[in-house]
């Protein structure tokens, strides 16, 4: 990819010195001129090429970038003009479900396969109860990251349904998905400040963020200057640890009562391991934790345990 790169350096480097050679010949061959009134002007253009050089390299450069991009945005811009197109042509009006969760969130007789494989599930029943905490487990290839996309709304199962409250989370999928924190293996963040990343756009509470910042020990300290810088340092100065309780910190601020997360521990070191522990312990209280793990001793920490190596 380098190597592709550097062509056009290659290129505009052959041209412009070829473009001096033509010039040298020119005047001493075809000219007759004499080397020595010619020497400053030819030194002055090979001055001025090869500071222009740099400029059409940057050129080349953010020009090549644009052709590599602008597929992605064309796909992305037909996405777009689709839905509004259909949205026009329907006259999609959403209606508002109320959802409370009040008791469960249940796979229900699910089946799954990618295309003709063979299926990843067959027939799965999980039961996950409200205020309680899982841990999902299995070997690689077990389907533990696809059974969080059912969950998440991202994949339809081939049979059978995901329900919350007996209701269709397909039925509901907006207000469904306001239920839902998830927090990925990788936390993906913008550049921006502590405080940004876990509003994300939304209205400031300054007590609220202040009493969650406190809880998930981001701070240990209540002084209002402190918690004011913490707030507005950049997240990617944050430490591993730190960058997930922000994740955290986002769902707990949007109050999200069903919280995701995907192999949570694999970065993370013995004493933060603890503390997450700890984390989870606490929110479970009034929030139903789903963990996939690869950890059997890390989900024994867990109300129960789902082995989806069993259930095939």
């Amino acid at each position: 990819m380098q190597l592709i790169q550097s062509y056009p350096r290659f290129i505009s480097e052959f041209i412009f010195l070829s473009l001096i050679l033509i010039f040298f010949l020119y005047i001493f061959y075809i000219k007759q001129a004499e080397l020595n009134n010619y020497i400053p002007l030819i030194g002055v253009y090979a001055f001025s090429i090869f500071r222009i050089i740099p400029v059409i390299n940057k050129i080349t450069f953010y020009i090549n970038n644009s052709l590599f991009y602008k597929p992605t945005l064309e796909i992305f811009y037909d996405e777009k003009s689709n839905f509004l197109r259909d949205k026009k042509r329907k006259n999609l009006s959403y209606k508002k479900k109320e959802i409370n969760f009040t008791n469960k969130l249940n796979v229900n007789n699910i089946s799954f396969s990618y295309k003709s494989k063979n299926y990843i599930f067959k027939n799965l029943n999980i039961n996950f109860l409200k205020n309680n905490s899982y841990a999902i487990l299995g070997p690689s290839g077990f389907g533990k990251t696809t059974l969080l996309n059912i969950l998440l709304g991202l994949l339809r199962p081939i049979k059978g349904s995901v329900q919350i409250d007996d209701k269709n989370i397909l039925s509901c999928l907006p207000d469904y998905l306001s239920l839902i924190g998830y927090i990925p293996q990788e936390f993906y963040y913008l550049e921006d400040t502590v405080q940004n990343t876990i509003l994300f756009g939304k209205k400031k509470d300054e007590k609220k963020i202040k009493d969650i910042i406190i809880n998930l020990k981001l701070i240990n300290s209540t002084n209002k200057n402190k918690i004011n810088y913490f707030l507005n340092r950049n997240v990617k100065l944050l430490s591993v640890g730190q960058k997930q309780k922000v994740a955290i910190a986002r769902c707990l601020y949007n109050e999200n009562k069903i919280l995701i997360f995907d192999e949570p521990t694999s970065s993370l070191d013995n004493k933060s391991i603890n503390e997450f522990i700890k984390i989870i312990t606490s929110l479970k209280k009034n929030r139903t934790i789903i963990v996939v793990t690869h950890d059997i001793n890390f989900a024994n920490n867990f109300d129960h345990q789902i082995d989806l190596s069993q259930s095939k």
